[in-house]
C-alpha cells in the first residue's frame, strides 16, 4: 500500500499540505514522523489513489469526510501598514498564517478595489451606472 499524509487545519478543516513518499512506504511509522503538524493543524493517513485520482479536490473530500468540517469562512484580505487592501488569500492565522508587515481580515469578497477602516470595515467600490 502507498500512503499519503494530508496536513489540515483543526480550526477550519482545510488541507494545508500533503506528503507523499511517491514510493511504497515499508515502514510507516518513519513515513508519519515526516508529516509534522504544527500550530492548530492535525494529520490524517491516506491511501494514495494514483493515476491522476491524488488531486486536492480528493484530499480535501477525505478530510472534510473525516472532521465533518467544510472550509469555510478562511478567506483574508491583506492589509498593508497603509490600510490599503493589497491582496487577500485562504489562510487560517490559528495555524500561523500571516504576511510580514500586513495584517489578515477576514473578509468573503473583498479585493483591491474595496477600502478598509479598521478595526474591520470594509467598503465596496460604487458602481457606475450603466449609460442609456
Amino acid at each position: 500500500m502507498t500512503i499519503q499524509a494530508i496536513v489540515y487545519s483543526v480550526a477550519t478543516g482545510r488541507v494545508r499540505r500533503v506528503i507523499d513518499p511517491n514510493a511504497i512506504v515499508p515502514n510507516v511509522i518513519a513515513f508519519l514522523a515526516q508529516a509534522k503538524a504544527g500550530a492548530g493543524e492535525a494529520v490524517m493517513v491516506y491511501n494514495k489513489q494514483g493515476s491522476g485520482a491524488d488531486t486536492l479536490a480528493a484530499w480535501q473530500s477525505a478530510v472534510t469526510t473525516l472532521t465533518g468540517k467544510t472550509p469555510a469562512n478562511d478567506r483574508y484580505c491583506i492589509i498593508d501598514a497603509n490600510n490599503n487592501i493589497i491582496g487577500s488569500l485562504i489562510a487560517d492565522p490559528s495555524c500561523g498564517d500571516a504576511v510580514p508587515n500586513c495584517t489578515l481580515v477576514a473578509h468573503a469578497t473583498a479585493d483591491q478595489t474595496w477600502t478598509f477602516t479598521p478595526p474591520n470595515i470594509f467598503v465596496a467600490p460604487a458602481t457606475l451606472p450603466k449609460p442609456v
